[in-house]
């Protein structure tokens, strides 16, 4: 029977702690990537160590181990400096085992803050954040998300999730699922780029490379158009509050189409 892996990239005593509070997990389905240093060797997992690589880099290397073991279903991708805020790593897991045919991302402080949430237990994700999702592996093979775009890294590791996101709901919004009731946050979001390599750039840097990039391969969208459409100044507040129910009444699921783990 086909499994899910679990890829998780950063520093290797916090991927070292994840493995010690989910021995509930098979260390065979856990691949790692640190930037620090190797994990400890006694652990059963798939590791690399490569100090020199970047977020989308290694999330390409992580997949493409996974991928060569032949015997998963399914991925998730997640930060080292994940924290569960509501439901945990179980729930999650169950989640994408009884919806193995969809994208599925939690609730982040993004969707929160951008009030992206609606009044039920599951929709179609307004944000899809690169800290932690599941991706199936047939999905993968009809699309053209992985591997990530790794063309912009030395500009800044937030164009390669922005290009990411950004595709999917473009391309796929109808078969992403966004789970309300598993939220996370994460160390970056928390407390800026301390204790990080993460490498950055000004917002609208992102958004203009991301969507350049997006509008050359053909995939513009009248809801998540070409930044230099959009409004800026004190007309962004206001184009936003117009925007917003619009996107959150494409956002709306039928419940009926989501599985529950049993």
């Amino acid at each position: 029977m086909l499994g899910i892996a679990v890829l998780i990239q950063g520093m290797a005593e916090r991927i070292e702690a994840f493995v010690a509070d989910h021995q509930w997990l098979d260390q065979e389905n856990i691949y790692v990537l640190s930037y620090d240093r190797p994990v400890d060797e006694g652990l059963r997992v798939f590791s690399i160590f490569d100090p020199d690589c970047s977020w989308a880099a290694g999330r390409n290397a992580l997949f493409s181990a996974a991928v060569a073991a032949g015997r998963f279903h399914g991925f998730i991708f997640m930060d080292d400096d994940v924290a569960f805020i509501e439901g945990d790593m179980h729930q999650f897991i169950g989640l994408c085992r009884a919806n193995s045919n969809l994208v599925i991302a939690p609730v982040v402080e993004r969707t929160v803050l951008g009030r992206g949430v609606l009044d039920r237990e599951f929709q179609r994700p307004l944000i899809i954040d690169g800290q932690m999702y599941y991706v199936p592996a047939e999905f993968i093979q009809r699309s053209s998300i992985y591997p990530l775009v790794t063309d912009y890294d030395d500009v800044s590791w937030w164009i390669a999730c922005e290009i990411f996101q950004q595709t999917l709901h473009r391309c796929y919004r109808k078969e992403c699922l966004q789970a309300n009731r598993i939220r996370i946050s994460n160390l970056m979001h928390r407390a800026g780029t301390k204790g990080s390599n993460y490498r950055m750039s000004e917002l609208e840097t992102v958004l203009e490379i991301a969507n350049s990039h997006l509008s050359q391969a053909g995939m513009e969208s009248p809801f998540y158009g070409s930044y230099e459409r959009r409004p800026a100044g004190r007309w962004k507040r206001r184009y936003w509050r117009l925007m917003r129910p619009v996107l959150r009444l494409r956002a709306a699921i039928p419940e009926s189409r989501i599985r529950k783990p049993s």
